[in-house]
């Protein structure tokens, strides 16, 4: 009996531990683009100086947004963080 209850434990912990419905790395967030599960990198004020990690991430607030020429813009191709707070 103890043994059949120390398989049913090691299991039981086994199998929690290997479902993780978190699939992206720490300071990545989930979305779907074109019907993809892509995880991207979570925005930061300052971090179009380093684009590291290419030009897409994502904005707590305002979802997805591309970095080009030099200003943050939404799917919509409109300005989304003024060049103001990206200084800060």
């Amino acid at each position: 009996m103890r043994i059949l209850r120390m398989v049913l434990i090691i299991l039981l912990v086994a199998f929690t531990s290997c479902f993780n419905d978190e699939r992206c790395d720490e300071g990545h967030t989930e979305v779907v683009i074109d019907g993809k599960d892509v995880c991207l990198p979570d925005y930061v004020v300052g971090i179009a100086e380093k684009l590291e990690m290419g030009d897409t991430y994502y904005h707590s607030k305002l979802g997805v947004i591309i970095y080009r020429e030099g200003r943050w813009f939404n799917n919509h191709n409109v300005v989304v963080i003024p060049d103001y707070e990206e200084k800060y």
